[in-house]
């Protein structure tokens, strides 16, 4: 792909296939690069790209009335 295009992304790598189908009645068609992200071409040419993110949280809680809650939450994006 590196010789075919010069930037072989999601996105560059669904229009490609797009245009040498030339399917009849294709609607979408998504490349997935990984389980995690992929790009989505519409019929009209939109792009769409997703990213599925992971949300990790903790939250520690002394209660004695709303003045006193503390918290402390993470994520990792």
């Amino acid at each position: 792909m590196n010789e075919i295009m010069p930037l072989p992304n999601d996105a560059a790598l669904a229009m490609w296939l797009r245009e040498r189908l030339a399917l009849p009645g294709l609607v979408q068609l998504g490349v997935d690069s990984t389980a995690d992200q992929g790009a989505v071409v519409s019929e009209r040419g939109e792009i769409e790209l997703w990213r599925r993110w992971r949300f990790e949280a903790r939250i520690v809680a002394e209660c004695s009335g709303w003045a006193s809650m503390r918290t402390n939450a993470r994520s990792w994006f």
